[in-house]
């Protein structure tokens, strides 16, 4: 018995942070502006994860109306050339008017399946091209500022963190060389100090670089919450927007597929009796 190959998750689903509940979305806790925070602004990770799912999930669906219309194109254009061949021409009668209808009812289908095949490409195909624009648009005039404001918070939270380290090792050596040199005498003594001194002397300038660096980072952080809960809204809209899109366009999918099969019925064998 051929083995069931599971289809490995996403690595940009959010699967893994869905709730075993799922909440009420009319809950304004649940906005984007108050769920992508978290410690070490994880929720950025996972929001420009999202984004890009949700482009690729567009790409996909576009792939398949692609293809979905190329199928019907094909098969509308065999019809037509079924519908062409010879039949019965050696009979007459009733059997004769039966083939005939046949060839008709076969050019007729032909018909059906080649405006489905226009309508998916031109509706819905075309649709996720618009969409998809839209998405790769919002990426570069929105997304692509906000990375690059992130990328600089992170770089000034990185110089803040060597800058505290820099200082508290500064503070432990000031604290050690000062433990040391009241048990120590002589030149041992007078070599602790000297370092004593330098490590007073580097403190000093260590401690305005942490302070400068902190006051940078604050002022930086301010605009990004606010930039961020911005984005946040943004995104949001954006996502919202998506899925009424899909649903629309699988709706339409599915009402033009019906028609063509109530199509296909009403020229089937047993209306040419």
């Amino acid at each position: 018995m051929a083995s069931t190959a599971r289809r490995q998750p996403s690595t940009t689903s959010l699967s893994k942070y869905a709730r075993a509940h799922s909440p009420d979305f009319a809950d304004h806790s649940y906005d984007f502006c108050n769920a992508f925070w978290g410690l070490g602004d994880v929720g950025v990770d996972v929001l420009f994860a999202r984004l890009r799912g949700a482009i690729r999930t567009t790409e996909e669906l576009r792939n398949f109306w692609k293809e979905r219309a190329s199928i019907e194109d094909q098969y509308a254009k065999r019809l037509a050339s079924l519908a062409k061949i010879t039949l019965g021409r050696d009979e007459i009668g009733d059997l004769r008017n039966s083939l005939d209808t046949l060839r008709l009812e076969t050019d007729k289908q032909s018909s059906y399946h080649a405006k489905l095949a226009q309508q998916i490409k031109d509706d819905l195909e075309g649709g996720s091209n618009i969409f998809l624009n839209k998405q790769m648009q919002h990426k570069r005039q929105v997304q692509a500022p906000i990375e690059k404001e992130f990328k600089i918070k992170q770089q000034q939270e990185a110089h803040v963190q060597r800058a505290r380290d820099k200082y508290e090792s500064d503070c432990v050596k000031i604290n050690s060389y000062t433990a040391q040199s009241t048990l120590i005498q002589g030149r041992d003594l007078e070599k602790v100090q000297q370092k004593l001194r330098n490590a007073q002397q580097t403190v000093a300038a260590n401690e305005r670089d942490f302070a400068q660096f902190a006051r940078e980072l604050q002022d930086t952080t301010t605009k990004w919450e606010v930039h961020w809960k911005e984005f946040c809204d943004r995104c949001q809209d954006l996502e919202e927007e998506r899925l009424e899109f899909m649903k629309d366009h699988m709706w339409g999918y599915a009402n033009a597929i019906s028609t063509v099969c109530v199509a296909d019925d009403e020229v089937g064998p047993h209306n040419e009796q």
